[in-house]
């Protein structure tokens, strides 16, 4: 079975290497190249990762996976 994120991906057109170069990016953003990772809390790492999860998508027409959830919901 293959998993959401690959199927998301494919249906976005991405390849693995584009989608991990443009996790990659987003990251550098909080963490730049080098910086050693476990320097920081849990805590910090999930409030990097809430905000990664909460960014406006091109693919979902610039609005949140949350609120295409809750649309698809309705």
């Amino acid at each position: 079975m293959e998993s959401p994120l690959r199927h998301a991906l494919k249906r976005a057109g991405i390849t693995r290497e584009e989608g991990r170069e443009n996790t990659n990016r987003l990251l550098r953003q909080y963490f730049p190249d080098g910086t050693d990772v476990s320097a920081f809390s849990q805590r910090q790492l999930d409030a990097v990762a809430l905000r990664l999860t909460q960014r406006p998508r091109k693919t979902l027409g610039f609005t949140t996976s949350a609120a295409k959830l809750q649309q698809a919901l309705r």
